[in-house]
């Protein structure tokens, strides 16, 4: 029970400790769709898992960000042969993010054909992607490479964790874990026949690029900031937390907001990228 996010230029303050507003994540993951616009030596794309129990407007948030920008795509099942179909347009930028509401269900199917998707995804968000194995390797092809924006539940991640350590997909993501802080909410906008308000009212443009506007001092910070992330080393993590910072002082600059305020923001999201999360308020 939720309504769409419009374009304007208001600002919602910055949470309490151990608290994040739904604005502030609709914020991030909006400015997470545009760190591909970021100028950067590195070409890794990365993107974000929203990890979190049901009932947690996971899959509404995410299609925010697909419903806002022409170059993000919202697939709800895919299979190699998709993905392939879409390598040109991501290729081409065309499409810049894939957003699948729902990560679980790439793995309702053989697990030989799972892999071969996760695989594929592995590269389109790393080293980028070539072509497909059922496709001719001796014709030129530029490499695909694209943000992934996707979410599950903590029991599907801790039943995959092993796998994917393994594999490097891990390290590959931000890992953001919430909860509701009031799990009644959206039982209570049913009882109440009325929609959510998430109390945002703007998500920033589409640039034509980002310059990179870190310091060396933030991007130790952002450092620190991925810490308890999986994945062992967490260059690919890092390069992703300051290029999202790169966005929101880029956006703020634009609304004639203090660099700070940027900062504060990434900061109340890094709160989800503890060890114990946080919890999504209104």
């Amino acid at each position: 029970m939720t309504k769409r996010v419009q374009r304007s230029q208001n600002f919602q303050g910055v949470s309490p400790p151990g608290t994040l507003r739904i604005s502030s994540l609709i914020e991030t993951l909006c400015a997470a769709h545009l760190t591909s616009y970021v100028e950067s030596p590195f070409q890794d794309r990365g993107g974000i898992f929203i990890v979190g129990p049901p009932s947690v407007l996971k899959s509404t948030l995410l299609d925010i960000v697909a419903r806002n920008y022409n170059d993000a795509i919202s697939v709800s099942d895919i299979n190699a042969r998709t993905l392939d179909d879409l390598r040109d347009q991501i290729a081409a930028k065309a499409i810049r993010t894939l957003v699948i509401p729902e990560y679980r269900k790439l793995h309702e199917r053989h697990t030989y054909t799972s892999s071969n998707v996760e695989g594929t995804i592995r590269a389109l968000v790393g080293e980028g992607f070539g072509a497909a194995s059922f496709g001719d390797g001796r014709i030129n092809q530029m490499k695909a490479r694209c943000t992934l924006l996707s979410a599950m539940q903590p029991k599907f991640q801790a039943e995959h964790f092993k796998a994917w350590e393994d594999s490097g997909f891990n390290r590959r993501f931000l890992w953001s874990l919430v909860r509701m802080n009031d799990p009644q909410i959206l039982d209570r906008a049913v009882e109440d026949w009325q929609l959510l308000e998430f109390g945002i009212a703007h998500i920033p443009p589409v640039p034509s690029s980002i310059p990179n506007l870190t310091t060396r001092e933030e991007r130790a910070e952002m450092r620190r900031l991925v810490k308890y992330q999986p994945g062992g080393s967490a260059s690919i993590q890092f390069a992703f937390m300051c290029k999202l910072l790169s966005v929101f002082k880029w956006w703020y600059k634009l609304m004639k907001r203090r660099d700070r305020d940027a900062l504060a923001q990434v900061r109340a999201f890094a709160q989800t990228l503890g060890k114990e999360g946080a919890e999504l308020v209104l």
